[in-house]
C-alpha cells in the first residue's frame, strides 16, 4: 500500500472515531464559512462567482457558502456517503478523486479552498498546479496547513506520520506557494509556535498571477 493510500485509510478511522461529534464539528464548519466567504468575496472581486474546494473531507466548507457555481472534490466521497458520515449538500457538485487530476475545465474558478489538505496529498506540487490550471488570474485562494520546525520535517523523512505523508516549515511552504505564483495578500498565521516540534499553523488568502 503507497503512502498516500495508507494515509486515506487513517483519515476514514479518524472521522469514524469522531461521528459523535459531528454535529458540533458541522455547526463550527459554517460559522467558519461565513467568516472566510466575507473575506473571500472582498478580495476577490471581479473573477467569475465559482468556488473550488480541493479534499472537502466530510465537513466542507463549500456546504455552507454561496457563489454560483460550487465543486467539491473528496478521495473518499462515497466511503463517507456510504457510512452517512459528514454533510455533502445538493447544491454543490460533489467529484470523487484526487486533487492531483480534476476533470474540469482551465480558468474555471474565481475562488478556491485547500484547508489542511496539502500535506495529506499523494503531489503537493501537481495540486498546486492543477490549482493553477483551474483557477482564473487574480482569482483567490483560503489555504491552512500546519508547519513545524525544520528538525521535525527532517525526523518525518525517517519515521513518517502514517495520515500527513508530507511535513513542511513555514519557510517551505512560502517557496511553495509562490512557485506557482500564490502571492498572499491577507496572512492570518499563528503568531508563535503553539505545539511541540515548534507547530504554527498558516492560514492565509492568496491571489493567484498567472
Amino acid at each position: 500500500m503507497s503512502a498516500w493510500n495508507n494515509a486515506q485509510t487513517h483519515e476514514l478511522n479518524w472521522w469514524l472515531s469522531i461521528e459523535g461529534k459531528m454535529k458540533e464539528v458541522l455547526e463550527r464548519t459554517e460559522l467558519s464559512a461565513q467568516v472566510i466567504e466575507k473575506k473571500m468575496k472582498e478580495l476577490g472581486q471581479g473573477v467569475p462567482p465559482s468556488l473550488i474546494e480541493i479534499g472537502t473531507g466530510a465537513n466542507g466548507f463549500v456546504n455552507f457558502m454561496h457563489f454560483g457555481q460550487k465543486v467539491g472534490v473528496e478521495p473518499l466521497y462515497q466511503s463517507f456517503r456510504t457510512k452517512g458520515i459528514g454533510l455533502f449538500r445538493d447544491d454543490v457538485r460533489w467529484i470523487e478523486g484526487q486533487g492531483e487530476k480534476i476533470p474540469l475545465p482551465d480558468s474555471a474558478f474565481g475562488f478556491a479552498i485547500l484547508f489542511n489538505v496539502i500535506d495529506h496529498t499523494e503531489n503537493p506540487k501537481l495540486i498546486l498546479s492543477e490549482l493553477r490550471r483551474l483557477m482564473t488570474d487574480r482569482a483567490v485562494l483560503y489555504f491552512m496547513v500546519d508547519t513545524y520546525s525544520f528538525s521535525y520535517v527532517l525526523l518525518k523523512l525517517i519515521r513518517p506520520n502514517q495520515m500527513h505523508p508530507h511535513t513542511y516549515t513555514p519557510a517551505m511552504i512560502h517557496r511553495l506557494m509562490k512557485k506557482f505564483g500564490f502571492q498572499p495578500v491577507l496572512i492570518e498565521d499563528d503568531k508563535t509556535a503553539t505545539g511541540g516540534w515548534g507547530n504554527r499553523i498558516i492560514r492565509r488568502f492568496y491571489i493567484l498571477h498567472k
